[in-house]
């Protein structure tokens, strides 16, 4: 014991100074980083779900074409796989894909372009909604019955057009404004408040005499009295309203404190175009070819369409303001589009109502007035008339075709024209499929699902037919027991 003590106290080690710091847990494994054949299909599968086309493919490659191809081959055969394959797949490429490819195609190709397809030179925008097209057909036509100037006809259908909006949700207006108005606890507020919302209402005039009638003090039988009297105007446009909105839709230039306001003045700026170029040099050899009538009336519509084209940002900043003013009036989002009690379009976006008024008179009723010289009879016939020609020419657009007319035509075929090619390509497809497989068969037709030619030929000379099967009743007694027969007995 002696020695070992003494051991310790001749020990040069010196004693370990432990410190007040705490040493650190051991660190986690960290986790495991997949890459190569992992990463990559994760990476495909991140592609495929931002993608709407990819992943219309993938799934319908994944549940439908991959199995059923491989339950073909496996359960009847190569001849039978192939045919499923090509069947399948020609299912999603023909009567899925090649309809959008197909009017993708000539969107591109034929639209925004003068061509035999599209006469007039119409520009894409000119397809409004159907809905909303034939309610305005509807208005411009009743505006023409008046027999008035074009001028005057055109005034007219703005004015019918802006009276007959009517909100879809005009129960929330003042129900709102008078849940606002009662939130405000000084008098003089509430009547401001109230003024400046009747305003946008009624108009100034018919504000300052509600406002008189109501006096300083705003009692609820009062404010109940005012609700029957906006009833009648909650939702649409008052007079005042119609007439400050009607001031964005006149030709360009005729508001002139407001550059952005007006329709754009397309026809006469593509005649001026026209004239700068038959008297500037540098242009002697259009000039020239411009003698042609013909040519000069093609040349016009493709310059009146570029013109168009470049205005594109011009029409975005004039349907912003607009539509902040009417829904400064008090129409909301969506409206429908009435004549009287018959609603003609409804449960429309009211920016895009808008905008679509200005796409109508730039493109329809300014443009047929301009050609009709202010001939009502002609007006009305640049606008609807048909061509009178054969059945083909019924479908697609003609130049003699008026200017609705015609873009009707070029936007329902826009439909029927892919789907007629995309399931004609589909149905040539599947007959193709099925010539392969006679080819291999000497040019029989069958179904591979039936197994080798030769074999089922041999199995139906060398068959035997069996004895008729005994007749089957499916009887089920409803009494609550089972009768079954048993050694000639009947056991209940």
């Amino acid at each position: 014991m002696y020695v070992r003590l003494m051991v310790m106290e001749a020990s040069p080690l010196k004693p370990h100074s432990y410190s007040s710091r705490q040493y650190r847990k051991p660190s986690q494994p960290s986790s495991p980083k997949f890459s190569g054949l992992v990463d990559g299909f994760s990476n495909l599968i991140g592609v495929v779900d931002s993608n709407r086309l990819l992943e219309l493919m993938a799934s319908d490659g994944i549940g439908m074409i991959v199995p059923r191809t491989v339950l073909a081959y496996h359960k009847r055969g190569a001849d039978d796989g192939r045919e499923t394959f090509l069947r399948e797949f020609s299912g999603l490429v023909g009567n899925v894909l090649i309809t959008g490819w197909f009017g993708w195609g000539m969107l591109k190709v034929l639209g925004n372009r003068v061509n035999a397809y599209n006469p007039h030179g119409l520009p894409l925008d000119a397809h409004i909604n159907a809905a909303n097209l034939n309610a305005f057909n509807h208005l411009y036509q009743s505006a023409l019955a008046d027999k008035l100037n074009p001028g005057e006809a055109r005034t007219t259908f703005v004015k019918k057009v802006l009276e007959s909006l009517v909100s879809d949700n005009p129960q929330f207006m003042w129900g709102a404004q008078r849940e606002s108005l009662q939130k405000i606890e000084d008098p003089e507020q509430q009547i401001r408040f109230l003024k400046a919302n009747l305003t946008k209402i009624l108009g100034p005039q018919a504000a300052e005499e509600e406002i008189e009638k109501l006096g300083e003090t705003l009692t609820d039988s009062k404010l109940d009295a005012l609700g029957k009297t906006l009833e009648a105007r909650n939702g649409k446009l008052s007079p005042d309203a119609c007439k400050d909105l009607a001031r964005f839709f006149e030709p360009k230039g005729a508001v002139p404190d407001k550059p952005d306001w007006g329709t754009l003045k397309l026809d006469e700026a593509a005649k001026q175009r026209l004239r700068q170029f038959e008297t500037d040099p540098a242009y002697s050899d259009l000039a020239q070819k411009l003698k042609d009538e013909t040519f000069k009336q093609k040349m016009l519509q493709r310059t009146r369409l570029k013109l168009y084209q470049d205005s594109k940002q011009n029409t975005e900043t004039f349907v912003e303001l607009v539509d902040k003013k009417a829904l400064d009036y008090g129409v909301t989002g969506t409206v429908h589009i009435t004549d009287g009690k018959e609603r003609l379009s409804g449960f429309q976006n009211r920016k895009n109502v808008l905008r679509e008024l200005k796409y109508y008179l730039e493109h329809y009723v300014d443009r047929a007035a301009h050609e009709s010289k202010g001939n009502l009879t002609e007006l009305e016939n640049k606008l609807f008339g048909r061509a009178k020609s054969g059945f083909l020419h019924q479908l697609l657009p003609k130049a003699e075709d008026g200017l609705v007319t015609a873009a009707l035509k070029h936007k329902h075929a826009l439909t029927w024209i892919p789907l007629t090619l995309s399931l004609s390509a589909a149905g040539l497809f599947t007959f193709y499929n099925q010539y392969i497989t006679a080819q291999k068969h000497g040019g029989r037709m069958f179904f591979p699902g039936e197994g080798n030619l030769q074999g089922l030929a041999s199995q139906q000379k060398s068959a035997v037919l069996p004895p008729p099967a005994p007749p089957h009743h499916n009887f089920r007694p409803t009494a609550g027991f089972q009768q079954t027969p048993v050694s000639g007995g009947i056991l209940a």
